[in-house]
């Protein structure tokens, strides 16, 4: 009798903190609505060219120049002061930015605009011209001062000005243990191969510390380990970690790295790897990286280059499969009667908001996505977070788009807990202009409150970005403590796309491989995430390509 009442009294408290944190005061509530308003008015009297302007980089820009940012800080000061994670800031005040031309643009075009924005002292870190049969436009990563970025948003060769987050690892929080659940050393043994003859490249984030490797034999020695020319400097040693695993299970193939970032925070840029790996030789491709502005509703650029390198180069291209199966949130819009949604969990008309927390110290990015034309976005969605007495927190957030500006359906919102304590933060959207859509919120890697609208029914439709894209193999991951489950933070597919505005439905991932393996790399051991277990994938393929007899890969729908 008394194990029941306790029983009783605990449902009575886990029913309670649900209804607070569902329910909003009718206070709180006008708030919400009054701040909304407001935002909006001033979004829409912006003048037309700083329309073209992500939020988020506009509001930056005002604060530098109120700051005087450029004369009132120095070197790293002004760089730690004002950068993001979506936008960052060098110690010449300048900002990250990618530039987006119109579609319909040449490539004279895209080159003389470079030329006139390199007069207005900004750096050109890449330019993209898409390939003929691509369905993408021009654009340009760049580095442009502060001051100068609403007078470069004049130009009428400029569809619009939007942030260049950087790119996400996909990792999770000696040998890998994916060569013995997946047999690869008898493959080796039984039919006298072990990758030799074939070349996989590898991309992700830096190769740091690739000697000590070599040094205690985790990695081959030159020419059978090799980077494309300066990707060895770039920051992080996340790309050698897979570099070992995929010698591990193919310890003759030969690999060849290239890095995902090399000079600029752009998804376009990646291409370029791509296509110098495929120069190099290799035949294999594997890569660890998620982009938040790339688009999550149709194939982009990278997507589609990707499919033509596989199509026309006869490339296999494997891609991790993604983290966010706890942060993400997928669903379509459905307003309240005020434009708000309520319903990110099916059952309560009040539910207008999904949660997170925020430990002390930490910096959140949230994104949203919705389902539109990505160049020219038809309806108007705003992003808003507020802490969990109400108040809004983080900038930007509120681009205006559905008004002719060519802005992109994407939103996000920057904020930091600097309380001393943990909280709790409210993510809401809202419709300000156009009609329900389907939605994609990520929060990564927070873990969401909500991330089904139905009981846990619903597709998640996790998996975006070119890991989504025609033939690209995408790989989730299980623990190599435990077979039989899915690891709780792997993306949950299907794909669901709308090129050309029907659905398609793409049944992703493709295969599902061994994370929590073993490697030599400090703080990847073991090494977790569908980061570890994408490259367990390419090392097997010699096998399957010189062998009659394929090894058996475990195939799991990962579907609610």
């Amino acid at each position: 009798m008394l194990r029941n009442k306790f029983y009783i009294i605990y449902v009575f408290i886990i029913l309670f903190v649900s209804n607070i944190l569902s329910q909003i005061d009718h206070d709180t509530y006008q708030r919400m609505n009054r701040i909304a308003k407001e935002t909006e008015r001033k979004m829409l009297a912006l003048p037309a060219n700083e329309k073209k302007i992500n939020s988020l980089i506009l509001d930056m820009v005002e604060q530098m120049i109120a700051d005087d940012a450029i004369n009132s800080f120095s070197g790293k000061d002004i760089s730690e002061k004002y950068s993001s994670k979506c936008v960052r800031v060098d110690e010449q005040g300048r900002l990250n930015v990618q530039i987006s031309l119109f579609k319909d643009a040449g490539k004279s075009t895209l080159e003389a605009l470079m030329e006139d924005l390199k007069r207005n002292d900004v750096e050109i870190l890449g330019s993209y011209y898409p390939s003929t049969d691509v369905n993408w436009y021009p654009e340009i990563g760049c580095m442009v001062p502060y001051a100068e970025v609403r007078e470069i948003s004049k130009d009428e060769r400029i569809a619009n000005i939007n942030v260049s987050p950087a790119p996400v690892l996909r990792p999770g929080t000696a040998i890998t243990e994916g060569d013995g659940q997946l047999n690869a050393f008898t493959a080796r043994a039984v039919h006298d191969v072990d990758g030799s003859g074939v070349m996989i490249g590898v991309i992700s984030d830096g190769i740091q510390g690739f000697q000590n490797s070599q040094n205690s034999e985790d990695l081959p020695s030159y020419p059978q380990f090799s980077y494309l020319p300066g990707h060895d400097a770039i920051a992080g040693s996340e790309g050698r970690a897979m570099c070992e695993i995929v010698y591990d299970l193919a310890p003759g193939a030969s690999i060849k790295f290239g890095s995902f970032d090399y000079g600029t925070h752009d998804p376009t840029q990646m291409i370029s790897t791509i296509g110098d790996l495929e120069a190099a030789g290799c035949k294999v491709i594997v890569d660890d990286i998620g982009w938040m502005q790339d688009p999550w509703f149709e194939d982009g650029a990278l997507a589609q280059e990707i499919t033509n390198y596989i199509n026309y180069d006869n490339i296999t291209y494997i891609s991790a499969a993604g983290n966010d199966g706890l942060s993400m949130w997928t669903g379509y819009f459905h307003s309240n009667g005020q434009g708000w949604n309520d319903y990110f969990h099916e059952g309560s008309t009040a539910n207008i908001q999904n949660w997170i927390t925020l430990h002390d110290g930490e910096e959140a990015d949230i994104y949203l996505q919705w389902q539109d034309t990505w160049i020219d976005a038809e309806n108007n969605y705003d992003l808003y977070v507020y802490d969990q007495w109400g108040q809004r927190v983080g900038q930007g957030g509120t681009t205006v788009q559905g008004s002719g500006n060519n802005e992109h359906p994407f939103e996000s919102v920057t904020f930091s807990n600097n309380t001393g304590s943990d909280l709790n933060y409210s993510l809401q959207v809202k419709l300000v202009s156009g009609i329900e859509k389907p939605l994609k919120l990520n929060a990564n890697p927070f873990e969401l409150t909500y991330r089904y609208y139905s009981n846990q029914t619903h597709p998640s439709e996790q998996i975006y970005g070119h890991p989504a894209a025609y033939k690209v193999i995408s790989v989730a991951a299980y623990p190599a403590s435990n077979q039989n489950v899915i690891e709780d933070f792997s993306s949950r597919g299907p794909s669901v796309l709308y090129n050309g505005g029907s659905p398609l439905q793409r049944n992703t991932p493709t295969i599902t491989a061994t994370d929590g393996v073993q490697t030599a790399v400090p703080g990847f051991n073991p090494f977790y995430g569908t980061s570890a277990a994408a490259p367990i994938l390419p090392a097997l393929l010699p096998y399957t390509m010189i062998s009659s007899e394929r090894l058996r890969l475990r195939r799991i729908s990962l579907r609610h």
